[in-house]
């Protein structure tokens, strides 16, 4: 579960609890990313890593007139991270059917590189 400083670090780099009323869509903007409540909690490695990764992909992905306070994206296809005990999974606003990536991985990068192909 995720305590209250470690949501505040979470809030502050762009990532959003998934069923926090900030998290909601504005107009034609998403969130570029949220997390599940009940995540176990990142390490501080895991949130300098998940800041840097974050800037990434908005930056890499997305162009300035096309994002909205930083963290959210113009039609962005949210990505939703959790956290469990066997690793990372993610999934992403658009899908149907399968709810999580079907297999968690051990690190952060390795989600990216695969929430990002």
């Amino acid at each position: 579960m995720l305590g209250e400083p470690i949501r505040s670090q979470l809030h502050e780099i762009g990532v959003f609890l998934s069923n926090d009323k900030a998290a909601r869509h504005k107009e034609l903007f998403n969130p570029f990313f949220t997390i599940e409540p009940d995540s176990v909690e990142p390490t501080d490695e895991e949130l300098n890593l998940l800041q840097t990764l974050t800037e990434e992909y908005r930056t890499s992905r997305f162009q300035p007139a096309e994002t909205r306070e930083k963290f959210w994206g113009k039609i962005a296809n949210t990505i939703h991270l959790w956290k469990r005990v066997d690793g990372w999974r993610y999934r992403r606003l658009t899908w149907t059917g399968q709810a999580w990536s079907p297999q968690a991985v051990s690190s952060l990068e390795v989600l990216f590189e695969t929430a990002f192909r």
